[in-house]
This record gives C-alpha cells, structure tokens and sequence, in this order.
C-alpha cells in the first residue's frame, strides 16, 4: 500500500486480504512475538518447528500446502520475522486514511485477522467506495489456495460492480516523447 500511495494515479482499485490493522500496543506486541527463526539443528528440530508452526495455523490444509509454507520460511530465514515485525510497526491507520481508491476487503471465517475488518472499513474515510466481501466459513489464512473460486468470484464482482473490470479502466498507454 505504501508504494501505491505516492503514485495513486495509477493504482484504481485496492484489495485487502485479511487486513493488518493492529491498533493496540498489546496487538503489535503480539505480532512481533508470534514467530522466531528456530536456531538450525543437526536432527532437523528446526524444519519441524516450522512444519509445526504452519500446521497450528490450520491444520486441515492439504499437506503440500503446508510443504510449500514450510519451504517458504526456511528460505525467507530470518526475513520471515523482519515482515510480521513489519506489519506491527506499519502504520496502518495513517494509510487507511489517505487511500481514496475503490476499495474491496476480503475475509473469511477462520481468518485470524478478521477482527481487523470493520474497523479497517471504517477508517477507509477517503476511498472512493469500501466493499467487505466475507469468504466461506471455513476460508482462514490460506484462503486463495483452499478456495479459489469464492476468492476470484469476489474480485470479479467487485471489479464489474466498481467498472474496473472494464479495459479501458486498467489500461494505461503513457505516450513516448
């Protein structure tokens, strides 16, 4: 979103997926305590605290799903850490108000994060429009893997409701001097 803002004339539409807004020092705390590099170990204890890690977020996921998170992290290292400690030292609120962009938010059920919707919403005082569109019960972190389909279907929607489905509203042709 940051990047977006300084060039808002290109960006017409802006889709949150579970939105950060941490609006507690508590949260923020939380957030920033939530996840450690595990230190490497010859019995591979670190590879499982990570495996671990994932399965507690939800652990009905497919397995590859939850072998691919793991790759991941392993090969973010301590990059993984620095962008959760990102997100609770990102200003969120501040951003939220200088958006003036169309905005969709979406959630699902499970999301750990959905408490952070309405009061997302509601600080969206500039955007052009703000539309919360709530994924499946059962969607939580990994929605757009477990349910594609309501995910893309919410973006069409909201696309067409806002015309930003249309191509003259997405295409941009900058003229060469």
């Amino acid at each position: 979103m940051t990047i977006s803002l300084p060039s808002q004339g290109l960006v017409q539409g802006l889709i949150l997926h579970g939105p950060p807004l941490l609006t507690t020092d508590e949260q923020k705390k939380q957030v920033r305590e939530m996840y450690s590099t595990p230190e490497f170990s010859s019995d591979g204890a670190h590879i499982q605290a990570i495996w671990d890690r994932i399965r507690s977020k939800d652990s009905s996921i497919p397995l590859e799903l939850s072998h691919r998170e793991t790759l991941l992290s392993l090969q973010a290292g301590a990059n993984y850490v620095a962008g959760y400690t990102a997100v609770a030292d990102l200003d969120l609120e501040t951003i939220l108000e200088e958006i003036s962009v169309p905005v969709l938010i979406l959630a699902g059920g499970k999301d750990s994060l959905k408490a952070c919707v309405e009061p997302t919403a509601e600080r969206l005082k500039n955007a052009e429009s703000c539309t919360v569109r709530w994924l499946p019960e059962d969607a939580g972190t990994y929605a757009c893997d477990t349910h594609p389909g309501a995910v893309c279907g919410a973006i069409a929607d909201w696309m067409k409701e806002t015309k930003l489905g249309t191509r003259e509203s997405y295409v941009h042709v900058a003229k060469h001097p």
